[in-house]
């Protein structure tokens, strides 16, 4: 089959020629009108394939001039166009006789489909309309196959222009198919990912398929965060990248809002297994104070005003309750710590704490109070706002160093939205609302991510050994009322504490009420608690107090005992931790029996801990550990003064 290949300007034209010739075709090819009238007037071509420039004159004459009698021949006359060529440009040209139009693109893509449709219809004149439909058909499904695709196909040369690229290209970058038709890939990214996508286009062109993460930045000023599929692919003997493009913003935006909850998990996991340990220290070791203080205030009272062992003994008294101060810290970062709530209006507590505070501060520090007026107060333990208002100011000044400098101190209501809370430290879900905010801004050298994710860890501390429980504890006490703490703080920048506290009316709270106590007589006491130590000491001091005492190692005992005798005792020191029965099993299972005993709920841990809310009823008091021997009495009184009489069964 003789074809005539008319390539007045074509880059494909070597293709199509290899490609006919592959199939048995003897190509006659031809650079201008004349050489292919020549061609055509001189051989019987079967078929004609014109690539040609279709706003020149030369080539619509060429093909007019085909379809005139007496040089009219039964020959199939196909136009080869530009990819997306416009229909209406292509008019004259159907006009003239031709039978139909291939993009160039499509022709290098599936040259074998087009060419057998093409070599099907040869020298049947009236198959042109078959034919025409058929391609109409092709063309229709390639067009919606790329137009139609969600994801944008970008087509572009050795030189990153854009030659081809979708409506969801168009979308996507906010540019008309005009505009990034004229555009090269650089012109969508930002100057600082231009050296990494000369590398990989390199490596594409070079063969290499590759998947690859930019930032697109479109024509309306926004970004979009894209992943590409890139690959090599060769038209004609030039080589273009074929890359398809999807919008992964928000696949983006929840990928790292799982990582932040993960490590926020992680975090969390870590801070309670910490807390969990602290409050567990916290605890034994609290068992193990009420042995040295009851044994040292023991041994001071046995002793003459005058023996020189008494001030080695007080040392070991103030020493232990340097140690039981340590432990309330621990305490109150694992959330177990005492608190007395009641209605507080911060701005007046921090006021109050003007000349503490100033007295806390070294000399080179210079502090300011911003205290806003007429704020609405919070549900807190008072002794232990100061606590964390002392601790931040402290740590404040420190973080200042020997260099002059200042600390701020302010309290604001302030409305927090779910994105304040959710940047604060753990983010505990609190609700929105109102709050009331204390600020601590110091002006020191600042801190990096690295330090700001483990400032409130226990013993963790960027000044000297022997520190780091101010902080923790500060997260323990916020946490326990329900608050949130947040630091902002960067290297060589002040660092902001900020602690939200919710008011009043949002915290559900009420006041705790003083515990009504009745005055009574001493009577028989019963001690329970798994430790020897404690057990051991308690029964010494009250023993000398004139009490008959019995101990229990556990609530089975205790309740045996209970059963046991005709008249139970007037009193129980009941220990709230103990194996085989805890402290509220044996609490509840005591008043079964006798319903007027009275009991003396003792922990390590602290009066707010849930486990107590419920017991600390009619006739029953709390004593933490340690307790000094005068306490421990205090409190056996308190149940028996004003009873008169012993519980009866």
């Amino acid at each position: 089959m003789k074809t005539l290949l008319f390539c007045e300007a074509s880059p494909a034209r070597a293709g199509i020629a290899r490609e006919l010739h592959l199939r048995g075709h003897e190509v006659l090819t031809a650079t201008d009108a004349g050489e292919a009238w020549r061609l055509w007037l001189e051989h019987a071509i079967a078929l004609a394939l014109v690539a040609a420039r279709v706003g020149g004159t030369s080539t619509l004459d060429f093909c007019c001039r085909l379809r005139r009698p007496p040089t009219e021949r039964h020959a199939l006359v196909l136009l080869i166009v530009p990819a997306h060529q416009e229909p209406r440009e292509l008019q004259p040209f159907v006009d003239a006789g031709v039978d139909g139009w291939l993009p160039e693109d499509a022709l290098e893509a599936h040259a074998s489909l087009y060419l057998t449709l093409a070599e099907r219809c040869v020298g049947r004149i009236d198959e042109r309309q078959k034919f025409r439909d058929a391609l109409a058909r092709a063309l229709a499904w390639q067009e919606a196959i790329f137009e139609g695709s969600r994801d944008a196909v970008f087509i572009s040369d050795e030189q990153s222009r854009f030659t081809i690229v979708n409506r969801a290209a168009c979308e996507l970058t906010s540019y008309s198919r005009e505009e990034l038709l004229g555009m090269r890939i650089p012109d969508l990214h930002s100057p600082t990912d231009l050296e990494a996508y000369r590398r990989f286009h390199a490596r594409i062109m070079a063969g290499e398929d590759m998947v690859s993460q930019a930032r697109i930045l479109r024509r309306d000023g926004g970004t979009v965060e894209t992943e590409f599929n890139n690959r090599c692919i060769v038209i004609g003997g030039t080589k273009y990248m074929h890359s398809v493009a999807r919008d992964i913003t928000e696949r983006k935006r929840f990928e790292q809002e799982r990582l932040q909850l993960e490590a926020q998990i992680q975090h969390l996991q870590k801070l309670e297994s910490l807390g969990v340990l602290a409050g567990g220290v916290a605890h034994d070791f609290n068992n193990l104070l009420v042995g040295i203080l009851g044994n040292a205030s023991l041994l001071v009272s046995d002793l003459p005003a005058t023996s020189p062992m008494r001030d080695a003994l007080q040392q070991i008294e103030s020493a232990a309750m340097c140690a039981a101060d340590l432990t309330k810290q621990l305490l109150a970062y694992s959330g177990k710590g005492k608190f007395v709530l009641e209605r507080v209006v911060l701005s007046e507590l921090v006021a109050g704490m003007g000349s503490l505070l100033a007295s806390v501060v070294g000399s080179n520090v210079v502090l300011k109070m911003n205290v806003q007026e007429s704020l609405p107060p919070v549900v807190a333990d008072p002794s232990e706002l100061r606590q964390v208002v002392m601790n931040l100011v402290t740590n404040a000044s420190e973080a200042i160093g020997d260099q002059l400098g200042r600390v701020v101190v302010s309290t604001e209501l302030v409305h927090a939205d779910r994105a304040l809370l959710a940047s604060t430290y753990l983010d505990d879900g609190l609700p929105e609302g109102a709050y009331v905010s204390l600020v601590v801004e110091d002006t020191g050298t600042g801190m990096d991510k690295a330090v700001c994710d483990r400032i409130f860890e226990p013993f963790y501390s960027t000044k000297f050994p022997g520190r780091g429980l101010g902080l923790p504890a500060v997260l323990g006490i916020v946490r326990s009322h329900r608050g949130a703490a947040k630091v902002e703080s960067q290297p060589g920048h002040a660092t902001k504490v900020r602690v939200l506290l919710p008011v009043a009316n949002l915290a559900g709270e009420s006041d705790t009420q003083e515990m009504a106590v009745r005055p009574g007589a001493s009577a028989e006491v019963l001690i329970v608690d798994d430790d020897a130590t404690v057990r051991a000491v308690a029964k010494q001091i009250l023993e000398r107090s004139g009490y008959t005492v019995f101990t229990a190692s556990d609530g089975q005992q205790a309740v045996q005992l209970f059963r046991e005798r005709a008249r139970p005792p007037a009193v129980v020191l009941l220990d709230l931790m103990m194996p085989n029965m805890s402290g509220a099993e044996t609490f509840r299972q005591l008043r079964a029996i006798s319903p007027g005993v009275g009991i003396i709920m003792s922990s390590g841990f602290a009066e707010s801990d849930a486990s107590l809310r419920t017991l600390l009823q009619d006739r029953s008091l709390f004593l933490q550990k340690p307790y000094r021997p005068a306490e421990l009495v205090a409190r056996v009184r308190s149940i028996l003064e004003g009873a008169g009489c012993v519980p009866e069964r």
